[in-house]
């Protein structure tokens, strides 16, 4: 037997979220426009301003996959990207920075990064592929 979908205050039909993806970003638009990318491919997002937030939302709010950008006020996301891997290695963290150089590629890569991408170039089907793959080896796992 079929429910009946569940209607909002306003009357409409909500859609079961989907997957949840926290944002860490302290730029308020960047943080805006990659968080249009993502729910236009189905994802519901949060969004922190800096590292510490960042971690504090990991352990509350048990996001599904993290987007995380390195440059951050306070924390680097590199030290941000190491505490989640010490306490939750399996963590789809996409990471991108504008800071695109070989060396921190590298250390980005050596901290546990799931993808990086360049924030000049990123598309949104890029970003929703890197979450969309990560999300699926993940469950597979």
């Amino acid at each position: 037997m079929r429910r009946a979908p569940k209607l909002g205050m306003n009357g409409a039909k909500e859609s079961p979220p989907g997957p949840r993806i926290l944002i860490v970003e302290d730029d308020p638009v960047a943080a805006r426009v990659y968080g249009q990318y993502l729910k236009k491919g189905g994802y519901h997002v949060m969004v922190a301003t800096d590292g510490h937030s960042g971690l504090q939302k990991v352990a509350q709010l048990r996001p599904d996959g993290v987007l995380l950008d390195i440059m951050l006020p306070g924390m680097s996301g590199v030290e941000v990207l190491k505490q989640i891997r010490s306490t939750q290695p399996n963590l789809p963290v996409v990471v991108y920075t504008n800071g695109f150089v070989p060396l921190l590629v590298d250390e980005v890569v050596a901290a546990g990064a799931t993808h990086i991408f360049n924030k000049i170039s990123l598309t949104s089907q890029e970003l929703s592929n890197a979450f969309d793959k990560s999300l699926r080896r993940k469950a597979a796992a």
